[in-house]
């Protein structure tokens, strides 16, 4: 979802833009999934839309939920601060929709990477299990000319687990 967010703003907004860095994710050819097409569209259709809201808050939106969520994505276990500050959000009304609603933009569905001229940096954590490292090595392999670099010992969020290498990066 952020990479495809950073090509987009790099795509429509060229003149403010001068580098990119792409963490864990993807955008083009590499993410399209028709499930993830329906599934977005289904999701964010009329009732539906309501009623997945409705779901997401009894169901998902607790603090052992967001515990366990960010343990996989960190690739060990999170603090107490780090857990509150990402279920925060999530409490506001309409925050699961419009993460739903915003997959589905057009300058992000329509997003290559050949409509973006600035500097690419993509950086994976080795131990990302959301998404797997063999994703970034296709994506480079389609895209020479950005830079990839891997953190050994990061998951998905190596931006906030491992700072200092990802910021010597």
């Amino acid at each position: 979802m952020g990479a495809a967010l950073a090509g987009a703003m790099a795509s429509s907004r060229p003149n403010q833009v001068i580098k990119i860095c792409l963490v864990d994710g993807t955008f083009g050819d590499i993410r399209k999934s028709n499930r993830i097409n329906i599934s977005g569209w289904f999701i964010s259709s009329g009732p539906v839309k309501q009623l997945a809201e409705v779901i997401a808050k009894k169901r998902f939106y607790n603090y052992s939920k967001f515990k366990e969520l960010l343990k996989s994505a960190y690739s060990q276990e999170p603090d107490s601060i780090s857990v509150i500050g990402y279920l925060e959000p999530f409490k506001i009304k309409r925050s699961a929709s419009a993460i739903l609603e915003m997959s589905r933009s057009r300058e992000i569905k329509n997003l290559t990477a050949d409509s973006i001229h600035c500097p690419v940096l993509v950086i994976w954590g080795r131990k990302d299990t959301w998404i797997p490292l063999e994703n970034g090595e296709k994506f480079i392999q389609k895209h020479p000319s950005f830079t990839f670099r891997i953190i050994e010992t990061a998951g998905h969020c190596s931006m906030e687990i491992n700072s200092k290498e990802f910021n010597s990066l």
